[in-house]
């Protein structure tokens, strides 16, 4: 068998080792700096209400969880009428990251039950106190972009809300979140 060593005389090209030595690797040879927290479903509750969610869905304007596929679950905003969990926002919270520093965002996987006429649903997010849209298109599961252009202060609480509304007088289609992170780019 060969074995592979380096000579004595050796050198590694300076600008990739990165070892703190003049000339290594350092900020502007990483080419992506987003990074993302994974936000578990499991950690969002209902906003102001003192309650959990649960996997009930009974006539009542709070969302709940909704087995999907049979081994995941999202968080259903469902559309039963008179009780429509339109406006009921969940919520959670994380500690800023220490590399955070700007063009924080919610990104969500998303989907609705149907594309019946007379409403068009909207998923709205809201990071550090600014609110955020983005509109559902049909009934295919999609990726939407919630952009917030607050300060991260590493350490610091950063409260998250998402609710559902329509630009109809009420939803008529339930929504589904399935997952949900924080996007942001990191310090170098």
């Amino acid at each position: 068998m060969k074995k592979s060593f380096a000579r004595k005389a050796h050198r590694h090209d300076p600008r990739y080792v990165n070892e703190g030595q003049p000339s290594s690797v350092g900020p502007v040879m990483i080419k992506n700096t987003q990074r993302s927290i994974q936000l578990p479903l499991g950690s969002f509750t209902a906003c102001g209400a003192a309650m959990t969610l649960d996997y009930v869905s009974a006539a009542d304007a709070i969302p709940d969880f909704f087995p999907v596929g049979g081994t995941a679950f999202a968080v259903r905003f469902d559309d039963t009428a008179g009780s429509e969990d339109m406006n009921t926002a969940i919520c959670t919270q994380i500690i800023a990251p220490p590399d955070g520093v700007s063009t924080v965002g919610l990104r969500l996987v998303a989907s609705k039950n149907g594309d019946a006429p007379g409403a068009t649903e909207q998923v709205l997010g809201e990071i550090g106190g600014q609110l955020e849209f983005a509109v559902l298109n049909g009934a295919a599961t999609g990726r939407y972009l919630l952009p917030a252009a607050i300060p991260l202060q590493s350490g610091n609480p950063v409260p998250i809300r998402i609710f559902v509304n329509a630009n109809g007088p009420l939803i008529n289609d339930a929504v589904d979140v399935h997952a949900v992170d924080l996007v942001y780019i990191a310090q170098q």
